[in-house]
């Protein structure tokens, strides 16, 4: 393969996939008083043991951090959160949207994933 072939292949899948690298989720949340929750729009996917959470949405400026992380509930499977960090210094004001992708591993199929955001909770179907 070629190439120009490969990043013709290439986006045309990150479209589909969300994101090209999927990091495993969070293993907590991040507590410090500069996080807050976000907003987004979820979706996850069950391939294997492996479920892909993606979310996307929009920051109100530049260079903002989104995580999706594990909240302190034992539960399974876990419930997620979506949590933002501002940019320390000034930004220019311009929307800008965000995708990313979190992964966990699990012993047996879901249906279900609960994300928790600024907007409460989303009980996320999960694709297999």
């Amino acid at each position: 393969m070629n190439t120009r072939t490969f990043f013709f292949i290439l986006i045309l899948l990150v479209p589909f996939t969300g994101c090209v690298n999927c990091p495993v989720v969070e293993e907590q949340l991040a507590n410090s008083q500069d996080w807050k929750l976000g907003r987004g729009q979820y979706h996850a996917k069950q391939i294997g043991n492996t479920v892909k959470v993606f979310a996307e949405g929009a920051n109100p400026t530049p260079n903002y951090q989104n995580i999706i992380a594990k909240t302190s509930l034992t539960v399974f499977p876990p419930e997620l959160v979506l949590q933002q960090k501002a940019p320390s210094e000034n930004q220019i004001e311009k929307i800008t949207p965000f995708k990313i992708c979190r992964r966990f591993t699990v012993a047996q199929k879901i249906a279900k994933v609960t994300i928790r955001d600024a907007d409460g909770k989303h009980e996320v179907n999960v694709e297999h």
